[in-house]
């Protein structure tokens, strides 16, 4: 081979060495971009709430509403007696009138509460206040106990004795004036309180009490 063919394949050997060189650039080049779009996609894949910066809490406020109206109506307070009453019956008789009587008592529990299915809770997210409307507490019911009773005097007629329906009518006297005597001692403003405090205590439990106040309508 002279030497001026030599020369050209010299030439053509370093041209051919640039070009691979310069693919090689622009693959390697093309192979980052790639992967660096890649990587940009993956971001856009992952939900905000994986980034702590961007997490947010809130509370559904009508979980707190459903939860109250499942509790149904609730006995918050009960009061314990002992009460002694006097039971009395007229009968007239031709031209004079019969009295019949007798005392007696009875234990039993006078019981109110609050229809908690009835309860509504809105909120002001502006001023974080909690506004909660609950119906006024009634009586529930009025219990005796069958067995605490006692009789301590009775004046029993002839012309006007005491028969079973007597002592029916006079229990129905009995709880009618238990449940008044209840009512007079606060039994009812005690129930409401108590409901009161029973509602804060659940809705703490949901919400942060240094975030929210409550109030009661």
């Amino acid at each position: 081979m002279n030497n001026k063919n030599k020369k050209l394949l010299n030439l053509f050997g370093i041209i051919l060495i640039i070009i691979l060189s310069i693919g090689s650039f622009y693959l390697i080049k093309s192979s980052h971009l790639k992967s660096a779009d890649s990587n940009s996609s993956f971001k856009n894949l992952v939900p905000k709430s994986y980034d702590d910066s961007n997490t947010s809490y809130t509370t559904d406020f009508s979980i707190i509403e459903d939860g109250l109206n499942d509790m149904g109506f609730l006995i918050t307070q009960e009061y314990y007696f002992t009460q002694i009453e006097e039971y009395t019956k007229n009968k007239k008789i031709a031209f004079w009138t019969s009295k019949t009587s007798f005392t007696y008592s009875y234990d039993g529990v006078v019981e109110a509460g609050v229809d908690f299915s009835n309860v509504k809770v809105s909120v002001d997210e502006k001023e974080k206040i909690i506004n909660i409307s609950i119906p006024d507490a009634e009586i529930h019911a009025v219990t005796v106990d069958e067995d605490s009773f006692k009789e301590y005097d009775s004046d029993n007629k002839f012309w006007n004795p005491i028969r079973p329906k007597d002592f029916n009518n006079a229990q129905k006297e009995f709880k009618e004036n238990a449940k008044n005597n209840a009512i007079n001692k606060g039994l009812l403003e005690k129930a409401d309180t108590q409901a009161e405090t029973i509602i804060k205590n659940f809705v703490f439990q949901l919400v942060d009490i240094n975030e929210y106040s409550i109030e009661f309508n």
